[in-house]
């Protein structure tokens, strides 16, 4: 089996490669979605709510700090039953920034975690190694199936 690429070598190349393919994947990732006022306010409207109802609703406090996700609060946050966001346009800067998230590449084996649940990542490194992405590392791009056999 061929060796895994040093994903985070390439993070750079994969990034200008990335386009999100709205599979929702990352949003069942275990983390914290900390929000602003400008992101509830966007929320808020895009769901046809107040924002105070979006508050209660929604939002939780840690410390000074609200948030719309965690790994014990609404790990699902605005996903509907087709995985697709019901705020996309409208999502807080850190879901805006996956995968250029710092937790992401933190170390080797988070970013080959992303990688196999990332469609866009996927894609992105399928366009700069030039190959199919296999989650074990393995390639058949250049293999030539055998022929039949009679």
């Amino acid at each position: 089996m061929p060796e895994l690429e040093n994903l985070r070598e390439a993070r750079e190349a994969l990034l200008s490669h990335f386009t999100c393919q709205e599979t929702g994947k990352c949003c069942e990732a275990e983390g914290y979605v900390y929000v602003t006022d400008k992101d509830i306010s966007g929320m808020a409207g895009k769901l046809g709510v107040s924002v105070s109802d979006f508050r209660a609703q929604y939002v939780q406090k840690d410390g000074p700090w609200e948030l719309i996700a965690s790994p014990t609060f609404r790990r699902r946050c605005f996903l509907d039953d087709q995985n697709r966001c019901q705020v996309y346009e409208h999502r807080p800067k850190y879901c805006r920034d996956f995968p250029h998230c710092p937790e992401v590449w933190q170390t080797e084996a988070d970013a080959h975690s992303e990688l196999k649940k990332c469609k866009g990542l996927q894609l992105a490194y399928e366009a700069v190694f030039k190959r199919p992405y296999s989650p074990t590392g393995e390639s058949f791009a250049t293999e030539t199936p055998p022929e039949p056999r009679s």
